[in-house]
């Protein structure tokens, strides 16, 4: 008697718990855009940007390369006119950006910094249908919301490289 009532309490208990998994963490995407500033006789092609990050854990600026998912833009070259598009999604909330010129020789050459306030992220939401226990598809339940990401984005950067040559 004893072990059957084990073998049902046991049972009881494995068919309750819920195997669900809790929506992911949300993303931090960071989008910037701008120009490179220089002499108008010194050609502004092909030059290599990327974007920089620090927060209140890290000493230095370091790198970054995304996740490499949507349709990321870590590195540019950049066109005729200068322009540049850099769009990195990232694990880290980071506190302020530089846009770096990567030199193969020298050293990289930074922008600014650009310090990112809590109010200045925009939050992306999705809506979805929760997992239903009984595995059918067709639901009735309402849909649930929650963030996917945190966007920010500064565009118009002037970038000065002057100094350069």
């Amino acid at each position: 008697m004893k072990k059957s009532t084990f073998i049902f309490v046991l049972l009881w208990l494995l068919i309750s718990l819920n195997f669900a998994t809790s929506p992911k963490q949300p993303l931090f995407e960071y989008n910037y855009s701008g120009h490179l500033v220089c002499d108008s006789t010194i050609s502004k092609e092909n030059y290599t940007i990327q974007l920089f990050g620090k927060n209140e854990y890290q000493e230095d600026y370091s790198a970054l390369y995304g996740r490499r998912i949507d349709n990321e833009v870590s590195i540019f070259i950049t066109d005729t006119t200068g322009k540049f598009y850099l769009s990195v999604n990232s694990d880290q909330k980071f506190d302020s950006l530089k846009v770096g010129l990567v030199l193969p020789v020298k050293p990289n050459i930074f922008s600014r910094a650009y310090s990112i306030n809590e109010n200045q992220y925009s939050e992306m939401i999705v809506h979805y249908t929760p997992e239903s226990e009984s595995g059918c598809s067709c639901t009735t339940e309402p849909t649930k919301t929650r963030i996917e990401k945190y966007k920010y984005s500064h565009s118009n950067i002037e970038f000065d490289i002057s100094d350069l040559f």
